[in-house]
């Protein structure tokens, strides 16, 4: 059942007012609302009352004016929502309450109804990776749906990396490395990868809630290139004592003598990872990891600031249709359009990157239901996207 909180008898008392940095949110006005989830709601404006004359007025006393603007505006009472989403203390003050610093709302609905009334209602549903119906009720113009940004990190861990590991690991960078309120960790997923030869690796992804980061959104890679490059992460083996000079003798000699190594079996004391000895470990598990400097990757697609299928995203670009349900984010920086758009098993595609994963571009029916595309001297045969 749909829970509605009505908070209509709160005013909030901001004293002096920025506008929160638009990096910081992904917000369209093509939908004002999300099916199926609960929100706590304020008004933004009086309600509706009849004048001297007797005619119903639904727009008085905005809360933003003029703290935000002089006059009513659209975008003045998305900057007030946007500052009231960001902050642990208002929240509190309509019933959404959170342990940390850190503000429990996930992004939030502002709507103008058509007779001038405006309100806004505040989600605390996890918007990183469910499928959610965003919907439009036909409220005025500028009415809209904000969430927040997310900066994503990703980095290569052991394969043996458990759920656990991977939780402190993130923990560990977030506070420790790169010093950003640990409440702002709010989703990690690991990513296994099988190449042709049979080797497996891992990726582990978490994101952030970039307006919970005292940076600039757009200064955050900065942050994590300067410190990391990217982050990998190598396992390091504990060790007690060691089996004599090249491992050749007997076990147990200095017994004592604590030392790691990166996939030795402990006999040599020679295989020490001399990084052991100096900072930049992590106690995990119990085992070390080690942090180490890496280059960036040729592709930096997993890091920096999250694509979203809102603001607009353009299916007809590719002569498709928006999707109804869409994840608020995307895997990484670059919306694929398969994650916004639906797929229509009729479009013509040329290469195989053309159709989702899983399918191929199918050359091959009969000629007649092909269709060729000339480019300059060269004709191109296009064909239909088929499940591989």
């Amino acid at each position: 059942m749909l829970l509605l909180i009505l908070a209509l008898a709160y005013l909030p008392a901001i004293t002096g007012f920025t506008i929160p940095d638009q990096e910081n949110w992904k917000c369209d006005d093509s939908v004002n609302f999300v099916d199926g989830i609960s929100y706590n709601q304020i008004s933004l404006t009086d309600g509706c009352m009849p004048d001297a004359s007797g005619t119903m007025v639904c727009d008085a006393n905005p809360v933003y004016v003029p703290l935000v603007a002089p006059f009513h505006s659209t975008d003045a009472a998305t900057y007030y929502c946007q500052s009231l989403c960001s902050s642990a203390e208002e929240m509190a003050n309509i019933g959404l309450t959170s342990s940390t610093s850190c503000s429990p709302c996930t992004g939030f609905f502002f709507q103008r109804h058509t007779n001038g009334h405006e309100i806004c209602g505040f989600y605390t549903a996890d918007m990183n990776d469910q499928y959610l119906e965003f919907s439009n009720h036909g409220h005025d113009d500028g009415s809209r749906v904000c969430v927040k940004s997310k900066f994503q990190i990703a980095f290569t861990v052991p394969s043996a990396m458990t759920e656990e590991e991977s939780h402190l690991v993130s923990q560990h960078i977030v506070a420790n490395e790169l010093a950003w309120p640990d409440c702002s960790l709010n989703e990690e997923f690991t990513v296994l990868t099988t190449t042709d030869d049979s080797t497996t690796s891992q990726t582990l992804k978490f994101r952030v809630d970039t307006a919970s980061v005292p940076l600039a959104a757009s200064d955050m890679l900065d942050a994590v290139h300067d410190f990391f490059g990217l982050i990998e992460v190598g396992a390091l083996t504990e060790c007690h004592g060691h089996c004599g000079p090249f491992g050749d003798g007997p076990c147990g000699q200095q017994p004592d003598l604590v030392w790691y190594c990166e996939g030795c079996n402990c006999k040599d004391y020679n295989d020490r990872d001399e990084s052991s000895d100096v900072s930049g470990l992590i106690e995990v598990g119990g085992h070390r990891l080690r942090l180490l400097q890496a280059s960036l990757p040729d592709t930096e697609s997993d890091v920096g600031i999250v694509d979203s299928c809102l603001e607009g995203y353009d299916c007809e670009a590719f002569n498709l249709s928006p999707k109804s349900e869409i994840s608020s984010y995307c895997e990484g920086v670059e919306c694929d359009k398969w994650e916004c758009c639906s797929f229509d098993p009729d479009i013509e595609c040329e290469i195989d990157e053309d159709c989702p994963q899983d399918y191929m571009c199918d050359k091959s029916p009969p000629p007649s239901s092909l269709r060729r595309k000339l480019f300059g001297n060269l004709e191109i045969a296009t064909g239909r996207c088929t499940q591989e």
